[in-house]
């Protein structure tokens, strides 16, 4: 290794530099495993650290024999590694994000524009997409931005490979949505006591007060809820990742993942808040480059706070 080396972080070029100053930045680990480097032994492809073998040694931010601190990478980053894993990969991506919305929407859109007996159709054809697509295909799309977050070239039909696990992720639905509506329980029982606390102080002027309170009710009681959805939020990244396991381990995995790092993924979340705006207000169309940005960037966080053990087939 007697080039001088280039690399690319966070979007950024730098370089040349040092051989020995190329293995220092992998050591302390400024340089990720997904972090591209080039030299000119190389020829004309840039890699990832990961898959160049003089650059393979363990971080010294590391104990010996431990691996790197899980969920360490600050949230820009993320964000900022998810574009670079998307850069060539743009087409695809929107290409997928098109065929999930017209899969997943399309019925509901369409029945917007029929008759009376077209929309109780449309709504029957909801429903029936809802129970037996909606798992499979929400895996298919998980799985489809995690390859990608890894810098891998899924092609469209990645999309459908949550039919080949049908009855877990079916399973693994059902499961989520029974446990977020249990935890919506306590919303459900503030709603109806704020509305008859409301309906007593009518035509009082306790009322505003009596609104108030009850808005500040309704957002602590749909914090289990939230809390709970955030819990199995890598739940189809974690069955990608391991498709032996069974729903409900899957979910008692995902988890596991999330302790402690359920506030990191929240305000992950409120990051993109600025992008989906943008994306409503172009008439949905720019979400078809936000929603593989956010997924993208979903796909990192999960390879992020893995475990070591996710890495088993």
């Amino acid at each position: 290794m007697n080039q001088y080396w280039f690399y690319i972080l966070d979007g950024e070029r730098h370089g040349p530099v040092e051989p020995e100053e190329m293995l220092r930045l992998v050591r302390d680990g400024r340089l990720g495993p997904d972090d591209l480097v080039w030299n000119p032994d190389m020829g004309d492809e840039w890699l990832p650290v990961s898959k160049v073998p003089a650059l393979s040694v363990a971080p010294l931010s590391a104990a010996p024999g431990t691996s790197p601190v899980r969920g360490a990478t600050p949230n820009a980053r993320l964000m900022r590694q998810a574009l670079a894993s998307l850069r060539g990969r743009w087409a695809t991506a929107v290409g997928a994000a098109l065929l999930y919305g017209v899969i997943t929407n399309g019925l509901s859109v369409a029945s917007e524009f029929g008759g009376e007996s077209w929309k109780a159709a449309g709504t029957l054809l909801d429903l029936i997409v809802a129970f037996f697509i909606s798992g499979p295909m929400a895996f298919g799309w998980s799985r489809f931005f995690l390859l990608t977050s890894r810098r891998e070239n899924p092609d469209l039909k990645h999309l459908f490979d949550g039919f080949k696990l049908y009855w877990k992720t079916i399973g693994a639905t059902l499961l989520m949505i029974l446990f977020i509506g249990l935890a919506l329980i306590p919303a459900f029982v503030a709603g109806v006591v704020g509305a008859v606390g409301l309906a007593m102080l009518d035509d009082t002027a306790l009322f505003p007060l009596g609104m108030v309170l009850f808005l500040m009710l309704m957002l602590a009681s749909l914090v289990p809820a939230v809390v709970v959805s955030l819990n199995y939020s890598q739940v189809f990244f974690v069955l990608s990742d391991q498709p032996r396991l069974g729903p409900a381990t899957a979910l008692s995995r995902s988890r596991s993942l999330m302790a402690g790092y359920r506030w990191k993924y929240f305000c992950l979340g409120w990051r993109f808040f600025g992008w989906l705006l943008l994306g409503i207000l172009t008439c949905g169309i720019g979400l078809l480059w936000v929603s593989p940005y956010i997924m993208t960037t979903h796909g990192r966080f999960y390879d992020d706070i893995r475990m070591p053990e996710e890495d088993l087939p």
